[in-house]
């Protein structure tokens, strides 16, 4: 889904377009303003908007890697070489500091920037990770927007809330409900997902 979609959608929702309908240029710019108005709220209520990302590190046989792009919790991670590829699960602080697995991964979880730790450490090739990342602000209109379960949904009546007024329409308590309802159960799968992301470095390596 693209941010435009996503706005089209909330537009249809406050009966601003019919189905088939694409609202206009200045209708687009300005429903794309409020949408990043609505991620920005998010992430100061502590409620940030989770996106899956691919991120890749090339590996060189170092110990550790600093990444460049700060995953809230590693989702999997497998090694491509030479278009062989392996898995490396994700293990805890505990887990990873035993010694007890080989071919595996931990993600310090580290801000404002994670370090990731493989056993054994890769000399040549490529990890690929999917990642759950906040999403703080969508660059353009035709950005896609790789969202987890229930997140869309959340978007989409919160911008829907969040328009209604700029049209000079009242969001419908039944909008309102279902928005209230969404946000909450987004909440709870945050808590979810972000429980499980290990928070202290290992003892060793």
């Amino acid at each position: 889904m693209t941010a435009q979609q996503l706005i089209n959608q909330a537009l249809r929702k406050i009966a601003v377009l019919a189905n088939g309908e694409t609202p206009s240029t200045s209708e687009s710019d300005d429903a794309f303003v409020a949408l990043n108005q609505v991620l920005l709220n998010w992430s100061t209520q502590q409620l940030p908007c989770l996106g899956l990302q691919r991120i890749t590190q090339s590996m060189v046989g170092s110990a550790s890697y600093v990444l460049s792009t700060r995953p809230l919790r590693i989702k999997s991670a497998n090694l491509n070489v030479g278009g062989v590829v392996v898995e490396y699960p994700v293990l805890s602080a505990e887990a990873f500091a035993d010694g007890k697995r080989t071919q595996v991964l931990y993600s310090d979880g580290g801000y404002p920037n994670t370090t990731i730790r493989l056993r054994p450490a890769p000399t040549s090739g490529t990890l690929e990770m999917d990642a759950y990342v906040a999403l703080t602000a969508i660059a353009t209109l035709g950005t896609a927007i790789n969202l987890p379960p229930g997140y869309e949904r959340a978007l989409v009546n919160a911008l829907a809330v969040e328009l209604a007024p700029e049209y000079g329409r009242t969001a419908p308590p039944e909008l309102l409900a279902a928005s209230a309802e969404s946000i909450s159960g987004i909440a709870d799968l945050q808590r979810k997902v972000l429980g499980e992301m290990p928070i202290a470095p290992p003892t060793s390596a």
